[in-house]
């Protein structure tokens, strides 16, 4: 070899035997699924608290009048089942990812009573589930301070009187902006059937 000149065969044998190629060769500390481009990113914050509020009224019969409203959701049994339902539907989305939710027990409101009794303290979004009721019963129920979103069925349960009942008397108009006197929600505020819909809104 000339001017100290190392050949190839050198250079191997020497490299094969120095610490940053032994290093090389150890096995590696990181985990392998430390980084997985298809996996959702954690979020650290704390959980939206979501609180489910299903507005429901049992028909009372009276004599030589029109009693009884339509929709899917007449009796308390009914309404027992539509809750566990809510239930069901928001802890499967919660499981999605993206923000976390924290998902309060459904509440059954079927009068002013019930209605003056809900808090919104230490709630971030309430989902209102209107089945039946009054409109008075409805107002009572949107939210004054938290965020609110309106879920009505038409074919992803017992139909809601409220899905075809709800108008620009209870609700602003599209792209009409919050101001005194006017509704606090917007007909944007509604969701019919889609799950994946109502998780956006929240």
């Amino acid at each position: 070899m000339c001017c100290g000149a190392a050949s190839r065969r050198d250079f191997l044998r020497f490299g094969a035997a120095s610490p940053l190629v032994t290093l090389s060769q150890e096995p590696s500390s990181w985990p392998a699924d430390l980084w997985q481009p298809e996996r959702a990113f954690r979020n650290a914050g704390l959980p939206l608290r979501v609180q489910p509020v299903l507005m429901y009224q049992i028909p009372k019969r009276r004599e030589a009048a029109s009693w009884k409203s339509w929709g899917g959701v007449q009796s308390e049994e009914a309404a027992v089942q539509e809750a566990a339902r809510i239930a069901e539907e928001l802890n499967a989305l919660s499981l999605r990812g993206g923000v976390p939710l924290e998902i309060l027990p459904v509440t059954r409101v079927s009068g002013a009573e019930a209605a003056s009794q809900l808090r919104e303290a230490g709630t971030d979004v309430r989902v209102l589930y209107p089945a039946t009721g009054s409109g008075e019963l409805l107002r009572a129920l949107i939210p004054a301070r938290a965020y609110g979103v309106i879920f009505v069925r038409r074919r992803s349960g017992p139909i809601y009187y409220w899905y075809e009942a709800l108008s620009t008397r209870y609700l602003r108009k599209r792209g009409q902006p919050p101001a005194p006197g006017l509704p606090r929600l917007s007909v944007e505020d509604v969701v019919v059937d889609d799950g994946s819909e109502l998780l956006r809104r929240l």
